[in-house]
């Protein structure tokens, strides 16, 4: 069972609604962390994946940014251990993606939190999308995710291509992405995902993995048991 430990946006003031945290006790200083959740209502950690090992590498069969190898995961409902794909949500920290681990690093579903809506949807639309459209490669969905939930905020027309990592460009300034497809796939994701039922068995949604501030802050994808 997820457990129920449910983060809340305090109160500053009045009515001013404060920065927040993922962590379930709320003691993250992490500016750049807070801004990448916010807003996010309630995300919840996952009981018996609070301390997991990731190793991450380049997904080379180009089914997302990368594969990720979970292990030290207790039994739980949401999430085992073992090879599983993976996205990003920080478009322009770093991570070593050749076989970097990280270890005690907390997990977090995002199983029916209203922001993190949109995101999950197009989780679930991803791979039909790609089968409809060969144009759509791995690329353009990791642009759409940063869209959708980047931090910091990621404006796909006024991105400095150059501040992209390598396999986004050539040349420093020439991307290596549809730029037309990525607002095609935000478009159908506004247009769907309020109609879309995320409590189905076998509906995918994110799990967001807390790596330290000065890394990008992975999620991976599991589905409704």
């Amino acid at each position: 069972m997820i457990k129920k430990e449910i983060v809340i946006i305090g109160l500053l003031g009045l009515v001013l609604i404060s920065n927040t945290s993922c962590k379930g006790d709320l003691t993250s200083n992490d500016p750049d962390l807070i801004e990448s959740l916010e807003p996010v209502e309630e995300v919840f950690v996952i009981e018996g994946a609070e301390s997991a090992t990731i190793k991450v590498n380049i997904n080379r069969d180009q089914e997302a940014y990368f594969s990720l190898q979970f292990s030290d995961i207790k039994s739980n409902a949401v999430i085992e251990n073992g090879l599983l794909i993976g996205w990003c949500i920080d478009a322009f920290k770093p991570i070593n993606s050749n076989n970097g681990t990280y270890s005690n690093i907390k997990l977090y579903s995002t199983h029916l939190v209203e922001k993190w809506k949109p995101l999950n949807y197009l989780l679930n639309i991803g791979e039909a999308l790609r089968q409809a459209d060969p144009e759509i490669s791995w690329l353009e969905i990791q642009l759409a995710i940063w869209s959708l939930r980047s931090n910091p905020k990621f404006v796909l027309d006024e991105v400095n291509i150059a501040d992209l990592p390598g396999q986004f460009r050539r040349n420093e300034n020439q991307p290596t992405y549809n730029e037309a497809k990525v607002r095609e796939i935000l478009n159908v994701v506004d247009d769907e995902y309020k109609t879309f039922d995320f409590t189905e068995q076998g509906v995918k949604f994110a799990v967001i993995a807390e790596l330290p501030e000065d890394l990008q802050t992975l999620i991976t994808v599991v589905k409704v048991k």
